[in-house]
């Protein structure tokens, strides 16, 4: 932008956007802190929680299943090959244990499955973040120390100019003075300029 002239219509808008971006910068930084915390959670309940509990459910599945069985073989061979009733009680819980049982196996293999595509999902959403965390930590407080050097730039010209013309309107608005003390004050004017 060298040689081209800026339009600054109002250093205070600079200003105002300069603060209005720190703003951001921190609400960002501390989204992208919690989006990583919550992305982290369901990965951290499959793994410690789930992968924990199904297991466990497994192993009482399979006792409760073992235990069902041997009330079932204890019922067949303490009943009268005439009885009608044959251990209906004990074959249903020997038939729930085993749903039990195979509903917690399925547990413990979709647990494996989420596990991995949740650690996929996470990784994935982690390299969106660090895009978004390199803009927070790299081209935010950029933006933020450009915007600086241009406010300090704008400071330093408006002081600049600033006593050029404030000697000629403070003469000038008085309506009395003569063409002697019109001709002073420009020299004045011309040998602070110097």
């Amino acid at each position: 932008m060298a040689g081209s002239a800026a339009k600054v219509t109002s250093i205070d808008a600079i200003r105002s956007f300069r603060v209005a971006l720190i703003a951001f910068q921190e609400e960002l930084s501390r989204a992208v802190v919690s989006l990583d915390l919550e992305c982290r959670r369901p990965l951290d309940w499959m793994e410690h929680d789930r992968a924990r509990y199904w297991p466990r459910e497994v192993r009482r599945a399979s006792d409760v299943m073992n235990e069902a069985r041997l009330n079932l073989e204890r019922c067949l061979l303490t009943i009268d090959p005439n009885d009608h009733r044959s251990c209906y009680d004990e074959r249903k819980q020997s038939e729930a244990a085993k749903r039990r049982l195979t509903f917690a196996e399925t547990k413990v293999q979709a647990v494996q499955q989420w596990r991995q595509r949740l650690k996929k999902e996470v990784e994935e959403f982690q390299v969106q973040t660090a895009k978004a965390k390199e803009y927070l930590e790299v081209d935010l407080p950029r933006a933020v120390a450009q915007l600086s050097r241009m406010l300090d730039a704008l400071d330093r010209y408006v002081r600049a100019m600033r006593p050029a013309s404030d000697p000629v309107d403070s003469h000038s608005g008085g309506g009395g003075s003569s063409d002697s003390e019109g001709a002073n004050s420009k020299t004045e004017a011309d040998h602070e300029n110097l």
